[in-house]
């Protein structure tokens, strides 16, 4: 029962205009967060990438 009052809550607040601009900011956040994760990844693939080249050279 508490899930659909929530529910119902969020519907009721995605349909104002705050409610809406909430989102937008919160989609915003979580899309910048996602970006730094994956340049993050993107860094630390290439230096294990780099160390396995030099590692498997000296071998």
């Amino acid at each position: 029962m508490g899930g659909v009052l929530l529910g119902f809550a969020l519907g009721a607040v995605a349909f104002t205009a705050q409610g809406r601009e909430l989102g937008n900011k919160l989609g915003d956040a979580a899309l910048s967060q996602a970006k730094k994760v994956m340049e993050h990844a993107k860094k630390s693939a290439e230096q294990s990438a780099g160390k396995s080249e030099i590692g498997g050279a000296s071998e």
